[in-house]
């Protein structure tokens, strides 16, 4: 049995049903919960997007790409294993390099129902344990992989930034060589680190962005260090966690963001891993 999946930035798929499965599963459902962006949603509601359909993007993506059914399972479950306003986390407990989320991955994957799903279709969950040998999905900066131009793309169409028939134009331009993304000229190659710079530098490290992640950060800190909040709870979703901040301090989120924009913000700015300008993007003929 196939399922039938249309993606908004790369059209209809039909997919074998073990994706069907796992995308059904109680962890994959509960990205849906999980925003792209992190906290900015406290600043800006509207930007909506979530893990979920990144998720399911880089898996279409790889498959659009001719990778192996595996490696597109890999890009399915990737992000299985971020928690709460994704970086959210690594900024409140010191995790520098931010990958909280990597070093819990192996306990997401191993849920039963994840293990019984693959292990039915034939698949060991431990394939997926290192995800750095599926070249397609994860590939150091400053190269291309599948993650990286699906989260560029679709987080940019989203904030109407870009259109579907440059997505098109873009995708159409990609090529793989000995298991590697590489675009076919310098024109695409261009175009891409420009959308880039563009997403880092008026995005990831915009002032809405900034701002919202340093109120969460600051404030889940002393929730945390308090004991009120409790390393478990970052496991919940977006909208959970707010609830349980709100039924902490007894105010509205937004009230809170408000006034701690009047009244004295922190400013400790937060960088954001690879959240650079690519210096250089291979390209092929």
């Amino acid at each position: 049995m196939k399922m039938q999946i249309e993606d908004q930035i790369y059209g209809s798929f039909e997919l074998q049903a073990v994706f069907q499965e796992l995308i059904q599963s109680r962890l994959f459902q509960r990205l849906k919960g999980i925003h792209q962006g992190g906290a900015v949603i406290i600043a800006d509601p509207s930007i909506s997007l979530t893990r979920y359909e990144h998720s399911i993007g880089v898996s279409l993506l790889i498959n659009k790409l001719g990778g192996s059914l595996e490696e597109q399972l890999a890009g399915l479950l990737h992000d299985l294993s971020h928690t709460a306003f994704s970086h959210l986390v690594d900024y409140v407990l010191g995790y520098e390099n931010e990958d909280y989320h990597e070093q819990i991955f192996a306990a997401y994957l191993s849920d039963p129902e994840i293990v019984e799903i693959l292990s039915r279709y034939g698949f060991d969950y431990r394939s997926f344990l290192d995800l750095e040998k599926f070249k397609l999905l994860d590939y150091p900066m400053p190269s291309l992989c599948a993650d990286r131009i699906d989260y560029t793309l679709r987080d940019l169409y989203h904030l109407k930034k870009i259109s579907r028939e440059d997505i098109d134009w873009f995708v159409d331009g990609l090529v793989v060589e000995e298991g590697r993304i590489f675009v076919k000229s310098r024109r695409h190659a261009n175009w891409f680190r420009i959308q880039f710079a563009y997403l880092n530098d008026s995005y990831f490290n915009g002032k809405d962005s900034q701002q919202a992640s340093q109120f969460m950060s600051s404030t889940v800190k002393q929730y945390y260090q308090s004991g009120l909040i409790q390393k478990a709870d970052f496991g919940l979703t977006d909208l959970q966690f707010i609830a349980k901040i709100e039924s902490l301090s007894g105010l509205e989120i937004r009230s809170m963001y408000s006034h701690w924009l009047r009244n004295g913000k922190d400013k400790v700015e937060l960088k954001f891993k690879n959240r650079k300008v690519l210096p250089d993007i291979s390209y092929t003929y």
